[in-house]
């Protein structure tokens, strides 16, 4: 008998063990090594980070991009029931209106994709795919973690096919936001990260939605500014742009309570601010107006006053999105319209009334308010941003809303 004939053999159980523990070491090293990457493995077999930010798929006969089936998304399907969008009305004799669209990643806009279908080509998509972490990094969303609309090589194709220009929303707000700006490491490895997302999924720019604006200190702004001076400048350098969402200020009280400034904003390396120029029901409580008139008016008098170059550079952010609140109160619940009309039946749709100076939609039952956009109230704003000479907007949001088509989208 050989000598190593009383060792015993370890169980199987106790292999099985071993094995899962050496695997999930390595697996947890892997994500450690990988979060300060930009791209870490996506999960999925058709989204391998070797796959995802390729070039277009060609044919190897012709070279030709081949055309891009659906999303596999890793969600239950959805069957949506889009209405076929009335075309909004340009200014007779004014610039070509460009309608740019916020996608939202995950729940409830994931039928985004048949949208788009509908409405074809776009001027321009606003994808969210990076938010800014608890630590001040920069975290990658993808289709497979984020949800429907979010990162995945196929997303990548066909928001570029459908849309003549592309910009990488990057959320942020808090503490999380604070993080990143008031710290020079953080911006320097953000602006790596960033600007080479852009570069390696070959669209456009870079959209910082960076908000909580009554919450920044003097040190937060002054770092934010720091960031956008050296953001824009290395996507200058790539060719890419830089856009920036901005509070609707519409008078000195708001302005009081805010660092942030449009004419601070106007010598930086900026080439897009979007104002967002909606959430009005969050300062007067429910039955509010989502974008009340002078609220509106009055904000696009004060950007173009401070900002010199605003013919270029201004961007209206207006609402598709509903809510519903107790009458006067403020713990305002978002809604898409589909989610509004899913607790309000046809009759009282039916019944709806306007609000004054918004022509916004209102209902009120059991002591809640519904409030919705239309066609109307959504021309109603795109006719006043207009009237003031601007001519790009933005709409938050596709997924579950009414759809905004100009019939054709600029070149």
């Amino acid at each position: 008998m050989s000598r190593f004939s009383k060792i015993r053999r370890p169980r199987s159980w106790v292999l099985a063990i071993l094995a899962t523990l050496i695997l999930g070491g390595v697996v947890f090293g892997y994500r450690q090594a990988s979060a300060n990457r930009p791209f870490f493995a996506l999960g999925l077999p058709s989204l391998e980070e070797d796959e995802v930010f390729q070039n277009r798929p060609s044919s190897s006969e012709s070279g030709e991009e081949e055309r891009l089936a659906p999303p596999n998304l890793a969600l239950p399907p959805v069957t949506p029931q889009v209405p076929t969008p009335d075309t909004v009305t340009e200014n007779a004799g004014g610039e070509p209106l460009h309608v740019s669209h916020w996608v939202y990643p995950g729940p409830p806009a994931c039928n985004t994709y048949y949208e788009l279908q509908v409405l074809g080509q776009v001027d321009e998509l606003k994808p969210e795919f990076a938010t800014v972490s608890l630590d001040g990094s920069i975290e990658i969303l993808t289709e497979n973690e984020a949800g429907c609309n979010a990162l995945s090589r196929t997303n990548v194709e066909y928001y570029r096919e459908i849309s003549n220009t592309q910009f990488i929303t990057v959320s942020g707000s808090g503490q999380n936001f604070s993080n990143l700006v008031t710290d020079s490491a953080k911006r320097t490895e953000a602006i790596g990260i960033l600007s080479d997302l852009v570069r390696q999924t070959e669209m456009t720019g870079i959209e910082l939605d960076f908000e909580g604006y009554s919450g920044w200190s003097e040190v937060d702004y002054a770092g934010y500014l720091s960031f956008l001076q050296d953001l824009g400048d290395t996507l200058r350098a790539d060719e890419k742009l830089l856009m920036i969402d901005a509070p609707a200020i519409y008078n000195d009280g708001i302005q009081s309570v805010f660092e942030f400034r449009y004419g601070d904003i106007a010598a930086l390396p900026v080439d897009y601010i979007a104002i967002m120029a909606y959430d009005y029901q969050y300062d007067f409580g429910g039955g509010a107006p989502v974008t009340e008139d002078d609220f509106l008016r009055d904000t696009l008098t004060r950007a173009k006053a401070e900002i010199p170059d605003w013919e270029e550079k201004l961007v209206i952010g207006l609402p598709t999105y509903g809510y519903t609140a107790e009458e006067g109160a403020y713990q305002i619940r978002i809604l898409t319209r589909e989610q509004v009309f899913a607790n309000l039946s046809e009759a009282e749709i039916a019944r709806a009334g306007r609000i004054p100076n918004s022509e916004e939609l209102i209902y009120r039952k059991d002591g809640q308010v519904y409030v919705w956009q239309d066609q109307a109230s959504i021309q109603h704003k795109i006719d006043l941003v207009q009237a003031q000479g601007i001519n790009r907007i933005a709409i938050w949001h596709l997924g579950g809303n009414p759809l905004v088509s100009t019939g054709e989208a600029a070149d």
